[in-house]
């Protein structure tokens, strides 16, 4: 007989959140980030190694789970600060499934990275 809980394997994954927006709303989103988001989120995704780039407003962080793109979660944040231009990027550090993505978002929706437009719009 199977066991029902199989376990899951995990792969660590790096992610990088590129902000575009004004002062006060990149403050905001990195306070909310640290106060609540990494809090709510850290026992299903392992996170660890977070850091604020000031001068660039990146904001990394790695995750060890089984999940490796995180663009839904993404997009919520997006809707909660509508008028910041995210870019969001992940890659695994497994160099034998190598997985990688870029996605740019603005108001909750997906745009595309070169006009800004929302990608129905294209």
């Amino acid at each position: 007989m199977t066991p029902m809980h199989q376990p899951t394997t995990t792969k660590v994954v790096n992610h990088n959140l590129t902000l575009d927006g004004n002062d006060v709303e990149v403050t905001r989103f990195v306070e909310f980030m640290y106060g609540n988001w990494f809090k709510n989120w850290n026992s299903l995704l392992n996170i660890s190694s977070v850091k604020y780039d000031l001068g660039h407003d990146s904001l990394c962080f790695t995750t060890d789970s089984p999940k490796v793109s995180l663009v839904k979660f993404m997009l919520k944040l997006s809707q909660q600060f509508p008028k910041m231009y995210i870019m969001y990027d992940y890659y695994t550090e497994s160099e034998e499934d190598f997985e990688e993505g870029t996605i740019f978002l603005l108001g909750g929706e997906i745009v595309d990275g070169e006009t800004g437009l929302k990608i129905n719009e294209v």
